[in-house]
């Protein structure tokens, strides 16, 4: 697991300010792949751009190649002028990505690492050679993000836990809802992979207080599942090797349910009570 400080690149410190700020998650792009809403995406980065958001990735942002692709190709036994081949290739949809993503950059919490990625001979990934071109902390499978939040006298600290998502038709909130207990202090919880997006606040109530002086308070943890930008069905669609043959995707292939394109909005906005300090967290799906 990964445990980062966010230090703005458009800030002077560590610290953002005593104000609402806006987080977009994104993730599942599957850039490569010929159901890629690229309009979309070009659409709701610009917005998010445009309204001071900052930006979390959560996997998948290309669709080459699977983790059992992977192994198929590092036990093909390729010469070297065909695995260059490869790499070039796969060098040159990174650009393509890193284009559309480019006005976010300096503005991301970081990535984290899915499943689908092509790892290059140096060790070095798809999602870690974004991270370089986007100014972003490589988050590797699993991670916590601190934000602090700097007022007058006071701080306050917003803690964000990240995966890219696991396993098949699972509720994604469901499963985020199991894994909360284990990190009772983390108050936006996230997860990519099943291209749903949803939310789902839950209150937790907090003793606190000195000896003498108990009180009792209410905190809201949000769960969010972040979307995706993949047409699972598309008309016309002539997926696979055959050139002109009429096929869907594997979503088409398998009957799974179509999902909505976009990802989540959440806001957050530290709150002074008089002896202690919030969060008003939201999310808009």
């Amino acid at each position: 697991m990964e445990i980062v400080d966010y230090t703005p690149k458009y800030l002077k410190g560590m610290k953002l300010p005593w104000a609402e700020t806006r987080i977009m998650p994104i993730g599942d792009i599957q850039y490569g792949s010929d159901g890629v809403d690229v309009a979309r995406l070009r659409k709701h980065i610009n917005w998010g751009v445009e309204h001071d958001c900052l930006f979390i990735g959560t996997g998948d942002y290309s669709d080459f190649l699977s983790p059992s692709n992977r192994r198929a190709l590092r036990n093909a036994g390729l010469y070297d002028t065909s695995a260059n081949s490869i790499a070039k290739w796969a060098r040159a949809q990174e650009k393509e990505l890193f284009d559309i993503l480019k006005p976010t950059k300096g503005r991301w919490l970081g990535l984290l690492e899915g499943h689908h990625f092509y790892e290059h001979e140096d060790g070095a990934t798809t999602d870690t050679h974004l991270c370089e071109m986007l100014e972003a902390p490589f988050l590797g499978t699993c991670a916590m993000v601190r934000l602090t939040f700097e007022g007058n006298k006071r701080s306050k600290d917003c803690l964000i836990w990240a995966h890219h998502g696991q396993g098949g038709g699972d509720d994604p909130l469901r499963r985020l809802m199991r894994v909360a207990p284990a990190f009772p202090q983390v108050d936006i919880f996230l997860q990519g992979h099943n291209t749903s997006i949803d939310a789902r606040p839950k209150d937790v109530l907090e003793v606190y207080g000195p000896p003498g002086h108990i009180q009792l308070r209410d905190r809201t943890q949000m769960f969010v599942a972040c979307g995706g930008f993949f047409r699972g069905y598309q008309r016309g669609s002539k997926a696979g090797p055959f050139v002109g043959r009429a096929r869907g995707s594997y979503v088409e292939k398998d009957m799974m349910r179509p999902t909505a394109i976009g990802g989540p909005l959440i806001t957050v906005t530290p709150r002074a009570k008089h002896d202690y300090n919030e969060l008003d967290i939201k999310c808009s799906v």
